[in-house]
């Protein structure tokens, strides 16, 4: 699922996000590469401590220029993708006929 964060420079010249769709989490970074793992480990600490079930993410088009701090700008996050993992198959045995040197022994 992805979520939209505002990220802002902060004093320091490094990131600071905001996540609508989890208030009260923020997360900074010193760098914009680093500024989307900090996100997630945010979520992820703000998510334990709730009780909550996990908002689905809100549509851009619901968020509106004025709910974003000034000098913002948005960031996509894709976030809890281990939740939505197709299951694996359980494999399965496969007779094929083989030739293996003599020397190899099974």
């Amino acid at each position: 699922m992805h979520y939209l964060a505002f990220v802002q420079r902060d004093e320091s010249g490094g990131y600071f996000a905001t996540l609508p769709d989890f208030p009260g989490c923020e997360a900074s970074a010193p760098s914009w590469l680093q500024l989307e793992d900090a996100i997630r480990g945010a979520v992820r600490a703000h998510v334990s401590t709730r009780t909550e079930p996990v908002p689905p993410p809100t549509p851009i088009e619901l968020l509106t220029e004025d709910s974003a701090p000034p000098d913002s700008c948005w960031m996509q996050v894709a976030l809890f993708s281990h939740e939505v993992r197709p299951a694996r198959r359980r494999a399965r045995e496969v007779r094929t006929g083989a030739m293996l040197e003599s020397r190899l022994r099974m």
